[in-house]
């Protein structure tokens, strides 16, 4: 799922821009570039400080594979 400049963005921001807030929270996988929090099987991660990406329902390898493909630094600019 990415969600993008809306209030649940803001409302995660706190978290997931933050990388001691993240650890808190459960444990911090490095998906290409991107620090991601995975939460019981489930990632998200806070792009650009505007993106909201979540991915949950697939084994973790084979999402961080998947999500390992996507460019973050124009997934960032979406819609500019």
């Amino acid at each position: 799922t990415l969600t993008a400049d809306s209030p649940t963005v803001a409302s995660m921001a706190g978290i997931l821009g933050n990388p001691q807030m993240m650890a808190i929270m459960g444990k911090v996988v490095k998906v290409g570039a991107i620090d991601m929090l995975d939460q019981d099987g489930s990632l998200s991660a806070l792009v650009g400080n505007r993106v909201l990406l979540q991915a949950q329902g697939a084994d973790l390898e084979d999402m961080s594979a998947i999500l390992g493909t996507m460019d973050f630094a124009k997934l960032a600019q979406f819609d500019q």
